[in-house]
């Protein structure tokens, strides 16, 4: 369909090579598609786990000196949603945050509509190792995501 990170052979057919390299690397990857990107605006995926804390880290690290307006999305009941989101506003002190709260969806196709919606350059992740039947069976977001994804997905591990 020409979305996602085919192109490099590491999503799709093959997208167990992606979870290799991920599991492998300490430092974040960026997933880049073909077309160029700019650094606009980020997305980042929060649920207050420790991988989603790993991905506003790593907004921290990698962008600090340059914040860029950082669009937090928390998927789940709403009546969640602020209190955990607050957190990102902690963590990322002199970045713009903005709070977005989807109720009654999936988290990875919620994440990359918003993505999409917003017209974010990067979307970023903490990656989140599934073992066993679970993961062979239902995969992760950062799977799913990087299948689909229209924009750069980074993911910190």
């Amino acid at each position: 369909t020409g979305h996602g990170f085919n192109g490099s052979g590491l999503v799709g057919e093959g997208g167990g090579q992606v979870v290799h390299i991920l599991q492998e690397c300490s430092v974040p990857v960026l997933f880049v598609p073909d077309e160029e990107i700019g650094l606009g605006s980020l997305v980042v995926g929060y649920d207050g786990s420790i991988a989603a804390a790993r991905g506003v880290g790593c907004i921290r690290r990698v962008f600090e000196g340059r914040p860029l307006p950082v669009h937090a999305v928390f998927v789940g009941e709403s009546s969640d949603g602020g209190d955990v989101l607050a957190e990102v506003d902690e963590d990322l002190p002199g970045f713009e945050v903005h709070h977005h709260v989807i109720s009654g969806a999936v988290v990875h196709e919620a994440l990359g509509t918003e993505a999409q919606r917003l017209g974010a350059d990067i979307l970023v992740l903490g990656f989140r190792e599934r073992t066993g039947l679970r993961g062979f069976l239902l995969g992760t977001a950062s799977d799913y995501l990087l299948a689909r994804a229209r924009t750069a997905v980074l993911v910190s591990h």
